[in-house]
Order: structure tokens, then sequence, then C-alpha cells
């Protein structure tokens, strides 16, 4: 089935076999058929980028107080949160704000809600409205890249579109983690 939020989908590597094996069972078959499909890259205007979850593990467990044991990062977003599938929930990890949510659909239906006509999916559940701003002002971020506060909301910046820079997504929740702490609930 093709979703509407994946036709501008840009591959950007490939998944390897051995990693889609080191992951079934613990991840959805959605996921998995994802990967088959899609491989690792950007969509919905490089909002989301589909990552291989080996080169976010020990970032992911050393940034989150919860779910690690059993978590597994599938997506990284264009504002450097995490999505990760744990027990085949999604949890959206907003390290800007420190707070992990549930998401309210389940990998199997997520592609389709962010697909429907007139969602609120996105702005709604993955605030991302600062992103499609910032896109518009400075411009497409590489798949590396997000759009960062600076300074760091934790630290009393603010949620401005002239304070969002773009940064490399793991180096930031990093910076995030050691500076203002792990996030949590």
């Amino acid at each position: 089935m093709q979703f509407e939020v994946l036709k501008d989908f840009r591959e950007e590597k490939v998944i390897s076999k051995e990693t889609k094996e080191r992951y079934l069972g613990k991840i959805s078959e959605e996921m998995m058929g994802f990967w088959g499909n899609y491989g690792l890259g950007n969509f919905c205007n490089g909002f989301f980028k589909s990552v291989n979850p080996d080169e976010y593990k020990e970032l992911f467990e050393t940034t989150s107080l919860r779910y690690t044991e059993n978590g597994v990062v599938v997506f990284a977003t264009g504002l450097a949160d995490l999505i990760i599938e744990n027990n085949k929930r999604l949890y959206f990890l907003q390290y800007r704000k420190g707070i992990i949510s549930l998401l309210p659909v389940k990998m199997k239906f997520f592609l389709q809600a962010l697909s429907e006509e007139n969602s609120v999916f996105l702005s709604d559940y993955l605030n991302s409205d600062q992103y499609f701003l910032a896109l518009e002002k400075y411009g497409e971020v590489q798949y590396e890249e997000a759009f960062g506060y600076v300074p760091l909301l934790g630290l009393g910046g603010s949620e401005k579109i002239e304070n969002l820079d773009k940064v490399k997504i793991k180096k930031y929740i990093f910076l995030i983690s050691q500076l203002v702490g792990p996030v949590d609930l």
C-alpha cells in the first residue's frame, strides 16, 4: 500500500540483511515491511528520517530513562526527536522538551494517520509546525541533521523560529541530555 506521506521518500542508505535479522521479532512486521520497501531515508519534506537502530542504540540507552530495555529507535524527526517502537507501541521522545509520550497509533496505522487528508497528527501529536516554518525560512536539512533550538529550551531558550539552527541530530540529543538531563516522562 502506498501512503501519501511517503510520496517524497528519498532513500539515503540501505539497511543490511543482518540488521533486519537482528531486529526480527523486536519490531513490528509493519516496520520490517517499511525497511524492505523503502530502506533508510527522508520523507514528509524531510521531517521524518527512517534510521538504522544500531546507529542510535547507544545514544538512546544513555539519554532516556525509559523503554531502553525493549525500545528500538525507528525514526528521527526534523526537530531532533526520536520515535521508538517498544512492544509494538510507538513512543515519541521529545528531547527538546524532556518528555516521552505514547503515540495514539501503532506502526500498523502510523503512516495512514500521517497520510489522511487534513490530518492533525503531525502538528497535534508530533509538534511539527516549527519544523515546517523553519524549512521555509532556512531550507532543507540533510539526512543526519535537524533543526535545534539555540539556546536549548531547557536552558531558557524560547520556541521561536529565529532560535532554530541546523544541527547534527545525535550530537544535539547528546548535548541536551548532558546539559539538561535525560528524557523522562
